[in-house]
């Protein structure tokens, strides 16, 4: 199968749709595809060697990264001119050999998705990071993008061939109001698994990764960390996107007297993020009782603590759900709660022996989310979709 990956990212940037679209393309090459991934890039000497080098990857023969500079034309700076060429690319792409599917995460995109599949009957698939289609019960979008949004969803959407959703509560919003259509679950994975090398029980290190927004949690988390009254305890924030984000964190965890015990390392490369999990006891997923942390995220760092063996502390809420079926790997608490969140932490580190259940249930979970694992099944469903009568 040969499948073109598009999102508008600048891939020199620190966001998380970095790590998620480079990986989902390259796990749908070690799935068994030939992938291009089409993107941006801001600084116009950063080049696939870099990028490949923040993510420790290796080249594979039917993986290919087109990074396409971040461009203006007539003084306007727009995503509307890389999509005109990246499209242009994609038609080229297929010309010179037909494509089997092209899939894109950006709202934005879904014009030309849908005009590419009308023109070369390439079966287009939406891939949403997010939900638009009803903004009565989604107060914490911006109004402006919203409804620009809101529209693409709704006037394109019918026009995919399919919508790849990233895990099953996601999946019923997009199923309630397009009922008819071909609405999919295709959930994202982890490059590689790496056990524990040393005693993490004995360090008491917990961690926390990805951004320091309010929709995180963070502040639910350091009350947690108080009351736990440990002076053992340390904690580190692998994230923060800049100081805006870190300064008012930072301020908190100086007026606490917490300067020796907690440490924020601001946004690293995803190698160095790996170094550091090597030292985490417990990953922490302290998310708010929103609707996006509800029913659509698939948070990265849920990932990152699995593909190490941490034991995970987290919200209870239908999406994490999705991805934790069991609780053998972590404990779960009322989202918003730091005194369950903080028993939830007592309970892995009861004992040397309870610790090491919830790692070997970890690195179990790890396994089942493997790219080239979750690769296989993303191209299943997309070939079931584009050849329904055979599914």
């Amino acid at each position: 199968m040969r499948v073109v990956y598009l999102n508008k990212v600048r891939m020199d940037t620190n966001i998380p749709a970095v790590n998620f679209s480079l990986l989902n393309g390259y796990g749908l090459a070690l799935g068994g595809a030939e992938c291009i991934l089409i993107t941006q890039k801001k600084d116009p000497h950063f080049t696939t060697t870099s990028l490949f080098a923040n993510f420790e990857l290796e080249e594979l023969p039917h993986f290919q990264v087109i990074m396409l500079p971040r461009t203006a034309r007539f003084g306007i700076r727009t995503n509307q001119w890389f999509y005109l060429e990246a499209f242009r690319q994609i038609r080229q792409l297929h010309q010179h050999r037909p494509l089997d599917a092209v899939i894109s995460r950006d709202p934005g995109a879904l014009p030309y998705l849908a005009w590419l599949k009308f023109h070369t009957q390439i079966p287009v698939f939406y891939q949403p990071h997010n939900f638009y289609l009803d903004l009565s019960i989604r107060p914490d979008l911006k109004p402006a993008n919203a409804k620009k949004y809101r529209w693409l969803e709704r006037t394109f959407i019918p026009r995919m061939t399919g919508v790849l959703c990233l895990q099953e509560a996601q999946a019923q919003w997009y199923q309630k109001y397009f009922p008819n259509h071909a609405i999919t679950v295709a959930k994202p994975g982890l490059l590689r698994i790496k056990p524990p090398q040393f005693d993490r029980f004995r360090h008491k290190l917990i961690g926390y990764v990805g951004s320091l927004e309010w929709k995180k949690g963070v502040e639910f988390l350091f009350e947690a960390f108080r009351l736990l009254e440990d002076p053992d305890l340390k904690l580190v924030l692998i994230g923060g996107r800049d100081d805006r984000e870190i300064a008012p964190i930072q301020h908190h965890i100086t007026v606490a007297g917490w300067q020796d015990r907690i440490h924020i390392t601001g946004w690293i490369p995803p190698v160095e993020v790996d170094h550091w999990l090597e030292k985490v006891a417990i990953g922490v997923i302290p998310l708010k009782n929103v609707f996006y942390n509800r029913y659509l995220t698939a948070p990265n760092k849920l990932f990152d603590y699995l593909s190490h063996g941490i034991p995970i502390v987290t919200a209870d809420l239908p999406a994490i759900r999705n991805f934790l079926p069991d609780e053998r790997a972590a404990q779960f608490f009322t989202p918003e709660n730091p005194a369950e969140m903080a028993q939830g932490i007592r309970h892995i580190l009861k004992t040397n022996a309870v610790y090491r259940q919830f790692t070997h249930a970890a690195l179990q979970q790890a396994d089942a989310y493997l790219w080239q694992k979750r690769g296989k099944l993303m191209l299943a469903e997309i070939h079931r979709l584009c050849h329904p009568a055979k599914g």
